[in-house]
């Protein structure tokens, strides 16, 4: 809950380390989100990769057109 506005607020964060650098990738909420929601955002983040054309098991995706 929000001190401020007694309202719920959540974040939700998946973090990867990279080859060169730590990405952060987060979704918040300012309401509580219907289970629909959560299902939605959940396959979202489980889906997040960070992809390195230098490492050939992280390759990148080829550009859909």
């Amino acid at each position: 809950m929000n001190k401020d506005t007694g309202k719920p607020e959540m974040t939700w964060m998946k973090a990867i380390q990279g080859k060169d650098s730590f990405y952060v990738v987060q979704k918040a909420f300012k309401f509580e989100p219907a289970d629909d929601d959560v299902a939605k955002w959940m396959r979202y983040l489980r889906g997040v990769a960070v992809c390195d054309s230098r490492v050939p098991e992280r390759a990148c995706p080829a550009a859909k057109n």
